[in-house]
């Protein structure tokens, strides 16, 4: 599911959007909305990774013996 969205939201549709010419501190509003949707990906595969269900066999988070 999270593959698709950040397919859907790299789109030259929703790109264009953002192609306004606006800058934000310096840096064109579009690399801004690339970045974003760029953490925004990271951030939720990483939610998506902590949150499945662990094997019988793996061991506890943070045990290191």
């Amino acid at each position: 599911m999270l593959p698709a969205f950040g397919t859907l939201v790299l789109l030259p549709p929703f790109l264009n959007l953002f192609n306004r010419g606006l800058l934000v501190f310096g840096v064109p509003l579009e690399a801004v909305y690339l970045f974003t949707v760029w953490l925004a990906l990271i951030l939720g595969a990483f939610a998506m990774t902590r949150r499945r269900p662990r094997g019988a066999d793996a061991p506890p988070l943070g045990d290191d013996g």
